[in-house]
């Protein structure tokens, strides 16, 4: 299953582009602790009882894929981390991929998806 299909769907169309311009694996396997039972193991591990695992979903919504790809660009970590390694060049045509490919998906209006996180409770 992939991960940015479920978590963030709206992301999902940049993992192509992704391998294709920075041979990078953004968005490929499961993500650290995202599994309720992983993250529950990971705090009882660290000392916590009373552990609880919650997903939280949050909506968001942009007027426009630009906007949507502001946002990530400068907020989402392996966006970032991406954008920093890639020559410009290259960067730009990541970029314009990225950017293509979400104006395909979400045409010229706003763009809204749910995401989900996973909060982990406990006392120590």
């Amino acid at each position: 299953m992939d991960p940015l299909r479920t978590v963030a769907p709206a992301l999902h169309d940049v993992r192509g582009p992704a391998r294709r311009h920075a041979r990078a694996p953004l968005g490929s396997g499961t993500a650290p602790l995202g599994q309720p039972g992983e993250f529950a193991a990971a705090l009882g591990a660290a000392g916590f009882t009373g552990i609880r695992v919650e997903p939280v979903t949050h909506e968001f919504r942009f007027a426009d894929v630009d906007a949507f790809w502001t946002f990530n660009k400068r907020g989402n970590a392996p966006i970032a981390l991406l954008h920093q390694r890639l020559a410009p060049e290259r960067w730009q045509r990541f970029e314009q991929d990225v950017l293509a490919r979400l104006r395909e998906r979400f045409g010229a209006g706003e763009v809204a998806y749910d995401q989900t996180a996973l909060l982990g409770l406990g006392v120590r």
